[in-house]
């Protein structure tokens, strides 16, 4: 048999190659120590590299029943072609991972299976977690079944009889299965579910305490006109399920593919994407166990958060018509409404930057100018938020050095030198375990490689030079047309990654069920309306009021220079202003990254005009 790199992979890259880890005949290794290698293949830490394109492996083999060959998949895989005695299948390596191996799932494995001398034919295999209604039998011309048997991994056995016979094979029902189906135990799972039962529990006492605070369900919706609230609540609402339906059950990009199929087996975690991530995945799957249910509950909490933020300012005394003329610039931005229907991470780390900037902001006020006490409740809802911003995304991190920082320049807690001081061996021990991490988990070692990658090469260029380059980029983090940030393109990611070929290819169908695209009736004509729409957005100059707001930019910057006379936009500013400088330092510019500062844009004029009516309103002015 041959092995042959036949391609370089739908990314079309050069420097791709396939790479074989194992290859086994009955069990036994066959892939040391043996075969015959052409130019471009070479065995490199007991792996075989096919290098350059038509470079090849041949082996002699002599199976009994089963050989196995094991793969990696990678972004830099080729395509392969396995040739046994003239049997030719190819073998298609891309992945979206990258070459370090984090778990068992960056491999493809190929199985050929053999008639054995005695005439049966076995094959063990893991069978999809969806429902099965049929397995089907393609008898060759001369052979027969003489029974069909499925033995579990405890060795008990499904015995089925009668098979339908048909034109391509016999087909064995297999409904008669779904009553010896049976749910395993996983420690992981149960400990998760009893503390999502828990955090929904304190959830709804949280909210039932809310509620408690007025005399009737009535005074909920209607007291301090409330009723502005809920109303920009339901027209968020409607608004948001319009995208929703559009790219129903939502809009994937292989990382949220993979990230949502990790939240379904127990037991799988990711080291290249954070874990919090898919625990959140995991907690709203036991709600409605559809992917669906992400931008469901992004919809929902997006529309309460953007309805609160403009609630509050209503009460602080900003005009009614003002708040409802921003409130539907923010609710009819294009690139809101799309990426509440988009499964990535970008999204509910949005959602917490912005609700702790506003927190802040609001602290900040009512201690300096309203001297108010800050509560024990908005500490705790700071540390929750931190929590899940560091646990969302990596480099959300730096909010842990920024908050503090913050809170002490500006007064709002009052700490001794002699505490600060005790600092000091505290950061010691969070570098020397920073330091030996990598060595301890896998996400520790993808966080310390991609640190080391980024702050190095960041510290390496600094000049002059390298502050004006910052700063161009820094004018451009929003500029989707650069070529930094093509891949970022939603239209990329609206239908075609969540199809059963892409499933099929990659092995991650074990998890998504097998369903038609196509889409029909009034959803057809809500998502041409919705891709139209989407197209406009890009155009100029309608880019510069949706994808684009490079204005905003600069008075990102001015803002918390004017602290003295807009206190909360200030504060506002400068947490957005905080991880935007911080990503572009370390020079990285996808667009989604940045997604939180372009949503917590969205709120900081009607904030500055806020800022100088409540400021007068308490006689700072």
């Amino acid at each position: 048999m041959t092995l042959t790199k036949s391609g370089r992979g739908p990314m079309g890259s050069s420097k791709s190659q396939v790479i074989l880890s194992g290859l086994a005949a009955d069990g036994r290794d066959v892939l040391h120590g043996n075969g015959r290698l052409s130019k471009g293949a070479q065995f490199k830490d007991n792996i075989l590299h096919l290098q350059v394109e038509n470079s090849s492996a041949s082996f002699l083999v002599t199976p009994k029943h089963h050989l196995q060959f094991d793969f990696f998949t990678y972004n830099f895989a080729g395509d392969s072609t396995v040739d046994i005695c003239g049997d030719i299948e190819d073998v298609y390596l891309y992945t979206s991972n990258d070459i370090n191996q984090w778990s068992q799932e960056n491999r493809k494995v190929l199985d050929k299976w053999y008639i054995t001398e005695d005439g049966t034919y076995t094959i063990k295999l893991d069978l999809p977690r969806y429902r099965i209604e049929n397995i089907l039998v393609q008898v060759p011309a001369g052979f027969s079944v003489s029974s069909f048997d499925i033995i579990n991994e405890f060795d008990s056995v499904l015995s089925f009889d009668d098979p339908i016979s048909a034109d391509i094979g016999l087909v064995y029902q297999l409904s008669e299965m779904d009553k010896k189906r049976q749910r395993l135990f996983h420690p992981h799972r149960l400990f998760w579910q009893f503390l999502f039962a828990s955090l929904t529990v304190f959830a709804i006492h949280y909210i039932s305490g809310f509620v408690r605070n007025y005399d009737t369900a009535r005074s909920v919706l209607t007291r301090e006109s409330r009723w502005l609230f809920w109303g920009m609540c339901i027209t968020g609402f409607i608004v948001f399920g319009f995208w929703h339906i559009a790219f129903w059950p939502g809009i994937a990009s292989t990382d949220s593919l993979k990230i949502w199929r990790a939240a379904q087996i127990p037991g799988m975690y990711l080291g290249d994407h954070p874990p919090l991530n898919v625990i959140f995945y995991m907690y709203l799957s036991m709600f409605w166990n559809n992917m669906a249910i992400v931008p469901l509950f992004q919809n929902i909490s997006c529309s309460v958060l953007i309805s609160s933020i403009y609630f509050s300012m209503y009460r602080w005394g900003l005009s009614k018509p003002l708040v409802i003329v921003f409130f539907l610039l923010t609710v009819l931005s294009v690139p809101v409404g799309t990426y509440n229907a988009v499964l990535w991470k970008d999204v509910p780390f949005a959602f917490a930057v912005v609700l702790l900037a506003f927190h802040m902001a609001r602290m900040y006020f009512g201690k300096r100018h309203e001297n108010r006490q800050i509560q024990r409740k908005d500490w705790q809802l700071v540390i929750i938020l931190l929590i899940l911003i560091a646990g969302m995304r990596y480099n959300g991190a730096v909010y842990f050095l920024v908050i503090p920082a913050l809170m002490i320049g500006l007064g709002m807690v009052h700490i001794r030198w002699k505490y600060v001081l005790l600092i000091i061996p505290v950061l010691v021990l969070l570098g020397i375990s920073v330091a030996m991490a990598p060595k301890l988990s896998s996400s520790a070692s993808f966080v310390g490689m991609q640190v080391s990658r980024y702050v190095t090469s960041a510290f390496d260029d600094i000049s002059p030079e390298f502050v004006g380059e910052k700063f161009d980029q820094y004018m451009g983090v929003f500029d989707v047309n650069q070529d930094d940030m093509q891949w970022d393109h939603l239209h990329n990611c609206f239908w075609w990654r969540y199809n059963n070929s892409f499933l099929k290819r990659v092995k991650w169908n074990d998890v998504y069920p097998y369903i038609s695209l196509k889409k029909e009736g009034i959803q057809k004509k809500i998502a041409n309306l919705a891709v139209k729409i989407y197209k406009i957005s890009y155009t100029t100059p309608f880019v510069y009021f949706s994808w684009n707001p490079v204005y905003m930019l600069y008075l990102l910057i001015i803002v918390p220079f004017l602290i003295r006379w807009l206190p909360m936009s200030a504060v506002f500013s400068f947490i957005l202003l905080s991880q935007v400088a911080a990503l572009v330092f370390l020079g990285i510019l996808n667009w989604r990254y940045y997604y939180f500062a372009f949503m917590g844009l969205n709120f900081l004029v009607p904030l500055m005009i806020t800022d100088r009516v409540r400021m007068k309103t308490n006689g700072a002015l």
